[in-house]
């Protein structure tokens, strides 16, 4: 978390940077209407600097100047359809100052953002860590001896308070269980398990010398991965419990980020790769094409609005290789009414998220 918080520091730092250089050019801009406010072009170059503030403003700490972003590219898109005779100047001039007074003020924004959602924390968890649990020490000391063999570190307890301390202070990567135990229902610890943040990762194995088919299923129905009679099959057992825990590794999964603003851009890739993702950037959708072979995503984000073309444009494109007939795609866009979203749908995407972003959606 502080590196990220460093991190975005930085980001920040950049952004306000950039911002100011980018008020600037959009005064140019509204200079050149005061005398041409029907010049089309320059509306449309104006249309993409507000698309830029509206999407990054949020991301930075700054609500406001997505808002105001927001608004005016609105106006500007109303000009270019037509349903505006051409720019309001005097609309435009207000919300260059209302901008320039964001990044002036005095009481900046803290530099921080929302990243959770109110959720615990999830356990904390080594690489290869596995709990056995136990009453009879003789069985327990043999299990760990045969888990310790197959190159797993490993913990005990021999009760069911103990292990629900161990698994609440640091959650293992595997839970081995042998059942009856003194001081309570082991079927209840694995429910309470996998209702933890992250407790659905661990493989859990129960040993019993309960021979009944109704305990099997109660081991089942409980959430545990497999279920031992004693004697135990220890061969068996250990391939079992590999098998899941290889069944359990994650791939890092990697994303795709097309976005040409340079702000946005380093947010999401600070963002999501703080958050355990690979992330490939790309700012020129000229070299999209390579990107996607290359890289293989998993999934990809896409800007509808970039340079030259749409991401609607570039979401037909995956599309028409059968190839990524399953790859997900997410647009990312300023725009949240209903035909954008239909356009969405129509071009390939799965879903449709209106910037500014919330961080923790994302």
């Amino acid at each position: 978390m502080q590196e990220w918080k460093e991190t975005f520091g930085e980001l920040k730092e950049q952004y306000v940077r950039r911002s100011s250089e980018r008020l600037g050019k959009i005064v140019e801009m509204v200079s050149i209407l005061i005398e041409k406010p029907g010049d089309i072009d320059t509306v449309k170059q104006l249309t993409r600097h507000f698309h830029w503030l509206a999407g990054s403003g949020t991301m930075y700490g700054y609500p406001a100047v997505s808002m105001l972003g927001s608004e005016g590219e609105s106006h500007c898109e109303q000009v270019i359809r037509g349903t505006l005779p051409q720019a309001d100047v005097d609309r435009l001039k207000a919300l260059l100052h209302e901008l320039s007074f964001q990044f002036s003020e005095q009481d900046a924004p803290p530099d921080t953002v929302t990243l959770g959602t109110g959720a615990p924390p999830e356990q904390k968890r080594t690489e290869n860590d596995i709990l056995i649990v136990g009453e009879d020490l003789n069985d327990l000391q043999t299990m760990a001896r045969l888990v310790e063999a197959e190159g797993y570190p490993v913990r005990t307890a021999r009760s069911m308070s103990t292990a629900v301390n161990e698994i609440q202070a640091e959650l293992p990567i595997g839970v081995i269980i042998e059942i009856p135990l003194p001081d309570g229902d082991c079927y209840e610890m694995v429910e309470q398990i996998r209702s933890m943040n992250g407790g659905d990762e661990p493989a859990i194995i129960i040993l019993s010398k309960r021979t009944g088919f109704l305990d099997k299923v109660r081991s089942i129905h409980c959430g545990a991965d497999s279920h031992f009679e004693k004697p135990i099959d220890t061969k068996a057992m250990l391939r079992r419990l590999r098998y899941l825990l290889d069944k359990h590794k994650k791939e890092v999964v990697k994303i795709l980020s097309v976005e040409d603003d340079p702000d946005q851009a380093a947010f999401i890739r600070a963002f999501l790769e703080s958050a355990g993702y690979q992330v490939r950037t790309v700012t020129d959708p000229k070299h999209f094409e390579s990107a996607l072979s290359q890289f293989q995503p998993d999934l990809v984000l896409l800007d509808a609005m970039l340079p030259g073309v749409t991401g609607y444009e570039l979401a037909r494109f995956i599309r028409q290789d059968e190839r990524y007939a399953t790859l997900p795609v997410l647009f990312l866009t300023t725009q949240g009414h209903l035909e954008a979203r239909i356009e969405s749908a129509r071009a390939g995407g799965d879903d449709h998220l209106v910037k500014p972003v919330p961080p923790a959606l994302l």
